[in-house]
């Protein structure tokens, strides 16, 4: 039941869903009145072939330590299961559950945040991250995802913590 994996989701995906929902719909908001950035699926299709261009596998270095620690019993050490932790996040990106905002495109991101009062966090959204820091895109779907993961570019992800959509570059030029 909803409640059942609800309650099974790690304490960071309990939190309000509400609040997080608020959050996305004021960053997709402001990002309307400013009139300043769109993305068209075609903009999503290219963002996800640039995504898809490397070797595939298991996450290395920072990106492995977030996944298990936003996605299984990782810490600020990167220590945990890391195996399980990314086999919850591709699990979680194909179901489509504990997403933030909904944009019925059948998108799903993994989305980096970082706030002067909180570390890094990640999370996944159903809709277009506009103020965020989306890592990786995949249709929402078993098959799409399996895809994602074994054409990933790891280093591209690494490069996108550093970009802002919308907002910044990954060399921190204002776009």
């Amino acid at each position: 039941s909803a409640a059942a994996a609800a309650a099974a989701a790690p304490k960071h995906l309990r939190a309000s869903q509400t609040a997080r929902a608020a959050a996305a719909s004021e960053v997709l908001a402001a990002a309307k009145r400013k009139g300043a950035f769109s993305m068209t699926e075609d903009d999503k299709e290219q963002f996800y072939q640039r995504t898809v261009d490397g070797t595939g596998g298991f996450p290395r270095g920072i990106e492995r330590d977030l996944i298990t620690k936003f996605f299984g019993d990782g810490n600020d050490f990167g220590e945990g299961d890391h195996a399980a932790a990314f086999e919850k996040l591709k699990q979680c990106m194909a179901s489509g559950s504990n997403c933030v905002g909904k944009d019925d495109s059948g998108w799903v991101w993994l989305v980096a945040d970082q706030t002067k009062t909180r570390s890094m966090q990640l999370e996944l959204w159903k809709a277009v991250p506009f103020g965020k820091r989306p890592l990786l895109l995949a249709r929402q779907s078993q098959e799409a995802v399996d895809e994602l993961f074994a054409k990933v570019d790891w280093a591209v992800v690494r490069r996108r913590l550093n970009e802002i959509l919308g907002v910044r570059d990954a060399h921190g030029k204002k776009l």
